[in-house]
């Protein structure tokens, strides 16, 4: 879930300009939406600010626990634990192939080598053209 910044201003209890003040100096991440405008992560603010206060149904304000963010959060770190497993699996099975592509072309310079070296052997057994001598 996310805030555009007059939102993570009102909940964090700080200005707008707190808040394009620490996304500047890089102590708060933000990302920019479809409509350009500028989105804070809850989970973000709250790591910054602390506790925050978030409107909501029918302006009732409520107080936004740790337990409540961390849940969330712990949910989109599982799932990016999953996507990152399954890239790791992707990129085993990839070394897996190449090393196989490796192997082969190794084996075909081996054959190509022998098949080089074959003539060679054959020059020094050359027999003399006159067969008296």
């Amino acid at each position: 879930m996310r805030l555009n910044v007059s939102q993570a201003a009102k909940a964090a209890s700080v200005s707008r300009g707190t808040i394009y003040h620490r996304i500047k100096k890089g102590s708060l991440s933000s990302e920019k939406g479809d409509d350009g405008r500028t989105y804070i992560q809850i989970a973000e603010l709250q790591r910054v600010f602390g506790s925050l206060v978030i409107a909501g149904v029918n302006d009732v304000q409520k107080q936004v626990t740790v337990e409540q963010l961390g849940v969330q959060e712990v949910e989109a770190l599982r799932v990016e634990v999953r996507m990152l497993r399954e890239q790791a699996r992707k990129a085993e099975e990839r070394e897996l192939e190449l090393r196989d592509q490796v192997q082969t072309m190794m084996d075909v310079l081996k054959a190509q080598t022998r098949l080089l070296e074959a003539p060679g052997q054959a020059e020094r057994r050359r027999r003399r053209w006159w067969p008296f001598g």
